[in-house]
């Protein structure tokens, strides 16, 4: 296989993520999503892929203000923390609205949601995803310029606070907790709601930016880049989902990008 040389398009390869990373090109990529396998089940799909080599790949392949988004859940989340606590920033939490874990649910809470850990060098691209609200009442008087001082961050600036002159204004900033219903019937076991990763892209990219997936599954980020005029270069290793896939795709019409690795 040759290095690609041009990754401004629609890709899909079949193949291992880690054999086909070193082909991207460095600094090419401006947001990575993925859900990696989190190595919590006997399926033989569900095994853990080395979080080291792939962070070797992903640092090389993304820019300099890239955000790498993975999902995670449990103890896998913690492993990825702890992969690489440089460059862990913060989390976000999709919260489904069909839970699992019914065999257990005399024993512990039933689970609801999964974590969506963002990482970055330094700061990306950030396009905040309002709602609409409530009439935003203004600033404090706690909060204004010359004000009280506060033990976590001390005197506020008025210029620097983003509510400072927003009074009325219906739109709010996004939450770190994502509502999007579970897709229903599921291609793909692990599969994410098709609004959830447009969010998270229209969020951390812009448009004509490059976004790749590592573990593409039933193809929900290719989709969601193809609806919100991003590129994409994406892996999937099980070719049993990209005829799923080309299903899904001829009936909303979304092209076929699949190429063997």
């Amino acid at each position: 296989m040759t290095r690609w040389t041009d990754v401004s398009q629609q890709k899909w390869i079949i193949g291992d993520c880690m054999e086909l990373l070193p082909h991207i090109p460095t600094g090419s990529v401006d947001l990575v999503i993925s859900d990696l396998p989190y190595a919590v089940t006997k399926n033989h799909w569900d095994s853990l892929i080395p979080l080291g080599p792939l962070w070797r790949e992903y640092k090389r392949i993304t820019k300099g203000n890239a955000a790498i988004i993975l999902f995670g859940q449990g103890f896998f989340t913690c492993e990825l923390m702890m992969s690489n606590p440089d460059m862990w920033r913060y989390q976000l939490i999709w919260e489904k609205d069909r839970p699992t874990g019914f065999l257990n649910a005399a024993h512990m809470p039933l689970r609801s949601h999964e974590d969506i850990c963002v990482f970055y060098k330094k700061t990306p691209t950030y396009n905040p995803q309002f709602w609409e609200g409530k009439p935003v009442h203004g600033m404090g008087t706690k909060f204004r310029k010359g004000g009280s001082q506060t033990s976590n961050y001390g005197d506020y600036d008025i210029a620097n606070n983003p509510t400072a002159e927003r009074a009325g204004d219906t739109k709010k900033y996004p939450r770190s907790v994502l509502r999007f219903p579970k897709p229903h019937p599921a291609v793909h076991p692990t599969q994410k709601p098709l609004g959830l990763i447009e969010y998270l892209i229209l969020t951390y990219s812009n448009e004509g930016d490059m976004v790749h997936d590592s573990c593409m599954g039933s193809g929900t980020t290719m989709e969601a880049c193809k609806n919100t005029n991003r590129n994409f270069i994406g892996f999937e290793i099980d070719g049993r989902w990209v005829n799923r896939y080309r299903g899904i795709a001829a009936q909303r019409k979304i092209g076929d990008f699949v190429s063997e690795g």
